[in-house]
């Protein structure tokens, strides 16, 4: 006889807030992994998964609990502390994934979890005790279906069960440190395209920071990525990473790549620079303005954020866990740990099933608001840089011209009124200008530098701190 376990939690919100932060729609399920031809590999695995959606708080972090009751009627912490970031960091309405380990309520692997009772909890600071438990809902727990990653690209197919189990939130101190993206895209995969929808969220997402134009959504830069080779079997990772890099770069000039490989997982890559060192330290100088995938093991997926919980670092991140059903996966956002071991390795171990694993590379894509070169036209050749950009107000611009020119030089709010301008003189060879906005509010400003008629003008954005 199948036990049929109680998972005790509850909601605990104050009444003043309750208005301001919302959990709701909560499913329970046990992880099936699949060989990628879609074969049972592990059926009823330790693998148990929540997901909730959740509407936060304006300003404040709050922090979500689950607790269970085992089989033995002594109350375990299933989910405990998982963070819920403000609206002022993150989106409106969020969808939160989460792995647990049914062995904590007596389960084996192998033994089907039943329906369950549960409910769950919300409150501003971190919960180091029980709560009082309001009567549960029950659940029917869903099966899950989840593909056990691989390839010829990513590595061999790895048995997620045998190599890992599940780690579970528990989570016992305030977070710190937060970088947080907002309103990453979701990707439906096919098998083994992981890099494709990866990369796509990442060029979907600078397309709506930068305001790049296109129209594209994030599901249509995957075919886009997928009909240029992305991800297929015909091709070199490396081969990939340039396919997008070129993408890219038709969809803006200023369109940058650049890699982080520790582990020499992907050969020479043609104008794409590469370096090795520190992970963490690269997340914290990426994440902020750039998007980042993470490769680790025989996945990749998407970074949507970073934080602290004590000498601990996380990430917040987006894959498709069910590749090649488009009607599941990529519906949460998830998290990971990320360590290093004694020898120097850092290694991720997911929350959500995603087990533990060491990291090859990180990808970088970015626009480099920094500088402008132009390919044609009557300033053809004329790169223009600004710096430091972002800044305080002063900044001194770099002009490189193949040849003398009359311009003007303007500046523009986000509203398109002129604020400043000016006639400059440029000679063939490198230029130095300063330019003053100390007397301007912080954001966004447009400069120009436009020849006689107005027609060619040079753009580039400038950020005031």
């Amino acid at each position: 006889m199948k036990p049929f376990l109680y998972l005790l939690a509850f909601l605990l919100l104050c009444p003043t807030l309750s208005a301001q932060i919302e959990v709701f729609n909560l499913s329970v399920g046990q992880i099936d992994f699949l060989s990628p031809d879609g074969e049972p590999l592990v059926p009823n695995s330790r693998f148990g998964y929540i997901e909730v959606d959740v509407i936060p708080h304006p300003e404040d972090i709050y922090y979500l609990n689950v607790v269970a009751e085992d089989i033995n009627r002594n109350p375990v912490w299933i989910v405990q502390n998982y963070p819920i970031l403000p609206t002022q960091i993150a989106v409106t309405a969020q969808r939160k994934g989460m792995d647990f380990d049914i062995a904590l309520l007596g389960l084996e692997p192998g033994q089907q979890l039943p329906e369950v009772n549960i409910g769950f909890m919300a409150e501003p600071n971190v919960a180091t005790e029980f709560p009082p438990v309001p009567p549960p809902q029950s659940f029917v727990v869903n099966r899950i279906p989840r593909i056990a990653f691989g390839g010829e690209k990513m590595g061999a197919l790895i048995n997620p069960t045998i190599h890992s189990f599940p780690l579970g939130v528990s989570i016992l101190f305030p977070i710190t440190d937060i970088i947080k993206h907002d309103s990453t895209a979701g990707v439906q995969e096919d098998v083994n395209k992981c890099l494709a929808g990866s990369l796509a969220r990442s060029i979907d997402w600078l397309n709506r920071k930068h305001g790049l134009g296109s129209t594209k959504t994030a599901q249509q830069w995957y075919d886009c990525l997928v009909k240029a080779g992305v991800s297929s079997d015909s091709t070199t990772y490396a081969q990939d990473i340039e396919a997008k890099d070129s993408l890219l770069k038709k969809l803006d000039s200023r369109g940058r790549t650049k890699i982080r490989d520790n582990c020499k997982a992907i050969g020479p890559t043609d104008g794409v620079p590469q370096d090795s060192g520190d992970v963490v330290k690269f997340l914290c100088e990426e994440l902020p303005n750039r998007d980042v995938e993470l490769h680790y093991d025989t996945h990749i997926v998407t970074v949507t954020g970073k934080f602290k919980v004590g000498p601990f670092t996380y990430i917040c991140y987006r894959d498709d866990e069910t590749q090649g059903d488009n009607s599941k996966g990529d519906k949460a956002e998830k998290l990971a740990c990320i360590f290093q071991d004694t020898t120097g390795k850092y290694f991720f171990r997911g929350l959500n099933g995603g087990g533990f694993w060491k990291i090859k590379l990180l990808i970088s894509e970015y626009i480099d608001t920094t500088s402008t070169f132009i390919q044609d036209g009557l300033l053809a050749g004329l790169q223009l840089r600004a710096y430091p950009n972002p800044g305080r107000g002063h900044y001194t611009l770099a002009i490189n011209s193949p040849q003398g020119h009359r311009l003007s030089l303007r500046v523009l709010n986000l509203q398109g009124q002129l604020i400043q301008q000016q006639h400059i003189q440029l000679r063939a060879g490198d230029n130095r200008y300063t330019l003053d906005l100390t007397s301007y509010p912080a954001g966004l400003y447009l400069l120009q530098l436009a020849p006689p008629g107005g027609k060619g003008a040079v753009n580039l954005r400038i950020q005031k701190e």
